[in-house]
């Protein structure tokens, strides 16, 4: 999943049990040091150093590679609380739901007549990439996960850890997706295909069969295939001579699971083709940075890439990067310039019925690289966790009457009182303009919906007379009244606007308030 340099050998004991056997048999994973320049997926997890003479992949923690493309305003100074008033006007005032007068005259507009809501995508699954991996934190995320908003785990697990995991992943109500290249792979010297494989397969199979048949979506013979071939000597050839043997066999014993993969950025630039993927029911890639140019690349581009190589039956993994290198910690701005990432595959994945599973890079922090740091997963960073589970929320229950933004921006921010905070489901953060009215901030909900009611709460000191424009946009340009609130507003005061609107933006224009203009919280509802 990862492009990180290798420099260091590991070692590492998986248990696995022969059917022949009644014993365990230990065996242990080597990485030989390998002069390359990087190497890639499952592998960066379990074997890769960092090359510190290189940070240039560490874009993701630079508050300044901001892919909203907003400046944050000086605002003023730095002890001022986060709505830039005194601290006594935040006050736990209850939230009161107020209908504000509508000036334009009712609050049902008549809209412009346009093409009906799109439809989300067919998207049937979410889940974290390494969520139930032997060795890596507690081992099995599966629950906390779910909770988070996941209905799908990936497991790789030894065959006396295998089952467990899979009755875990059955108890959170998740589907699961079993990684078995530990098992068929021989990684001791290279990479080479175990001449025991079947027998191997079958022992996974049996535990599959023992009761957690329903629970498994897919298996997922190897990550990375060809990229984990380049770096150990296998031809292309060889390699998809081994996965179309491991396809087949996986097939035979469970016709109807899904086998995927997930390609390293190196197979769509060498434009392997459809050839190298044609086995596989499940196909994404991986890349992490800017979405206009991720190693080399924008993601749409490696998006259309895969997509020309795929049948009308087989679909695409999403695998959008949920994590912070190094020493990030839960720094909001770093966490933003994710959040931002995350928006553009939201928007990418509701404009594409071709994507069946999204998963998100990774769950558990953990030292990815062997450089002694810890690289921040989503489990310990708050924004990235929520964006997250409402994508899921948006992609995987689209019947539900709550909307959740795609992305958002705004005229202006004061320090990290940024955007995403004022759609982040936590009445304690906000965001602020750093300044005075005119300010504004807009949504994008991905799609066309019918609003039926938009919910605000303020952030405001001192009491006042405020205006509030809310307006409606098709393309994020060309835009049109839905209604006005205004009257004497308070801080931590509900404004509710309730009407039909068929609009894919909105966009809230404050014109008039006697404190600097922000929302603890914007709720949108169809």
């Amino acid at each position: 999943m990862l492009l990180r340099p290798c420099v260091r050998p590991i070692a590492l004991p998986v248990v696995l049990t022969r059917e022949s056997q009644s014993f365990q048999l230990p065996l242990m994973l080597s990485f030989r040091r390998r002069e390359i320049m990087c190497c890639g997926g499952l592998w960066a997890l379990l074997a890769c150093g960092s090359n510190p003479s290189d940070n240039s992949h560490r874009s993701a923690t630079d508050a300044a590679a901001n892919d909203s493309g907003q400046a944050d305003s000086e605002g003023k100074d730095a002890a001022t609380n986060d709505a830039g008033l005194p601290d006594s006007a935040l006050t736990d005032t209850p939230a009161i739901d107020t209908e504000m007068p509508d000036t334009e005259g009712g609050n049902d507009v008549e809209q412009e007549p346009d093409a009906p809501p799109s439809p989300p995508g067919p998207v049937e699954y979410l889940g974290y990439f390494a969520s139930a991996f032997d060795g890596h934190g507690s081992g099995d995320y599966s629950v906390d996960t779910a909770q988070a908003g996941a209905n799908l785990t990936f497991i790789r697990a030894g065959l006396s850890t295998l089952g467990p995991k899979l009755t875990v992943a059955k108890t959170a109500n998740q589907k699961a997706v079993v990684l078995v290249h530990d098992h068929l792979f021989d990684w001791t010297a290279g990479l080479s295909l175990r001449t025991d494989w079947k027998e191997r397969w079958d022992a996974i199979a049996s535990v599959v069969e023992d009761g957690h048949t329903d629970t498994v979506a897919a298996f997922y013979p190897i990550d990375e295939p060809y990229w984990n071939a380049h770096l150990n000597g296998v031809s292309n050839d060889t390699m998809k001579g081994w996965l179309v043997d491991i396809v087949t066999a996986i097939r035979e014993r469970f016709p109807s699971k899904a086998v995927g993969t997930i390609l390293a950025i190196d197979t769509l630039k060498k434009n392997l083709g459809s050839s190298y993927v044609g086995m596989f029911d499940w196909v994404g890639f991986d890349c992490y940075g800017p979405w206009d140019d991720c190693w080399g690349q924008s993601m749409s581009w490696y998006v259309d890439t895969l997509g020309t190589w795929l049948t009308d039956q087989q679909r695409m993994i999403s695998v959008p990067e949920a994590f912070l290198w190094g020493t990030s910690g839960t720094d909001l701005s770093a966490q933003h310039t994710i959040v931002t990432r995350l928006n553009r595959w939201h928007a990418q994945i509701l404009s594409d019925d071709r994507t069946i599973a999204v998963v998100p890079f990774y769950w558990p922090s953990m030292d990815l690289n062997g450089d002694g740091l810890t690289d921040t997963g989503a489990k310990d960073l708050p924004w990235i966790k929520e964006r997250m589970a409402q994508m899921a929320a948006s992609l995987l229950h689209p019947e539900q009457s709550r909307v959740f933004p795609t992305d958002e921006i705004a005229s202006s921010s004061y320090s990290t009182s940024l955007p995403f905070a004022a759609t982040d489901r936590n009445d304690n953060s906000s965001w602020n303009a750093g300044g005075y009215a005119p300010q504004w901030i807009a949504f994008d909900l991905g799609n066309t919906n019918p609003l039926q009611r938009i919910e605000l709460l303020t952030i405001q000191d001192p009491s006042g007379n405020t205006v509030h424009v809310l307006e409606g946009s098709f393309d994020g340009a060309s835009w049109f009244p839905i209604g006005t609130l205004a009257g004497v507003t308070d801080g931590n005061q509900l404004l509710s606007w309730s009407g039909t609107a068929s609009t894919r933006w909105v966009r809230v224009m404050t014109t008039e308030s006697p404190s600097w203009v922000g929302w603890r919280e914007v709720r949108f509802f169809k």
